[in-house]
């Protein structure tokens, strides 16, 4: 059994700059303040629970990594890993880019099995290789999926206005002042609503073929992997809004598919089976996944 899960792993913090390093501190919520070597130390702890410079360190110079992979990992990861790097460099990324991982490994921190993934195993990974582009459009589609959508946002400032004055508390699920945030069925009315207009934004006629993937693909790594829209929401019956908004996703991802690789700007060996894969646990997620109580069927059609 894979770990299917959605993670970003934005690579090894000795060869990222001081502000890629503030950018994951940041996103841990971890003091960013300091020299660059203070910065990478405080991510390494922070990622590994050591420092930078310790000597079982997994981050030491390249000649001790491969040694440490090798024995760790076994040769079945090395390869994948090595194959990983050969294609970053054809598709002129840095050779340790990040990645979005759509199935890995089982997690064994509850095992003692400690031996290395089989063959099999590693050849289950899905990843999808990881760009600026891609960057940028996640981090918009994960403030869409948890229903921060500055028109519903502003309507929901007038209803906060309008039950000011009363002992309702159902709109104190808004970001407080410490930046915490819990979702409620407003919000995954948000976000079903909005659904096909993102999908339409992401697939614009005048964006390039390239462009488009960055963002269909982001806005489904978003949607399936912060899912709490999909069970807190008033428009789910049979025929209503979501199964409708799931059904152009689906087609949306139909049509863009069946262009080339090349024309879509992605690798064969990873990109594309890591979105196959996705659209795989989107359509899991949908009809066989996270179901309370009764649930019509969400045709999910994304194959070409």
């Amino acid at each position: 059994m894979m770990e299917e899960g959605i993670k970003l792993f934005h690579g090894n913090p000795n060869s990222m700059t001081v502000a890629q390093l503030k950018k994951e501190l940041d996103d841990r919520g971890l003091d960013t303040k300091g020299k660059k070597d203070d910065l990478k130390e405080r991510l390494c702890e922070a990622l590994f629970g050591k420092k930078k410079d310790d000597k079982d360190d997994d981050l030491g110079d390249s000649s001790s990594d491969d040694e440490k992979e090798e024995k760790d990992q076994g040769p079945y990861w090395n390869e994948w890993y090595d194959k990983k790097e050969k294609v970053c460099a054809r598709m002129g990324m840095p050779k340790d880019n990040g990645y979005v991982i759509v199935r890995m490994l089982d997690d064994r921190s509850d095992s003692e099995d400690d031996s290395p993934p089989t063959e099999d195993e590693v050849n289950k990974i899905r990843i999808i290789l990881y760009t600026d582009a891609r960057n940028k459009a996640y981090e918009r589609a994960y403030k869409f999926s948890q229903g921060q959508n500055p028109q519903m946002d502003r309507m929901r400032q007038m209803m906060r206005e309008i039950a000011s004055d009363s002992d309702d508390d159902m709109m104190d699920s808004d970001d407080d002042d410490d930046g915490f945030f819990m979702f409620n069925t407003t919000n995954g009315n948000t976000v079903v609503m909005g659904m096909e207009a993102q999908i339409k934004k992401a697939t614009g006629a005048k964006k390039p073929k390239s462009e488009q993937f960055d963002e269909l693909s982001m806005l489904t790594f978003a949607l399936h992997f912060n899912n709490m829209w999909f069970n807190d929401n008033e428009l789910w019956e049979d025929g209503e809004l979501m199964q409708k908004s799931c059904k152009k996703l689906a087609a949306a991802w139909k049509k863009l598919l069946a262009n080339t690789d090349e024309e879509l700007g992605i690798d064969p060996e990873f990109t594309r089976p890591g979105i196959e894969a996705l659209l795989e646990n989107f359509d899991k997620m949908l009809n066989k996944e996270f179901h309370f109580g009764s649930r019509p069927k969400y045709p999910f059609k994304w194959k070409p």
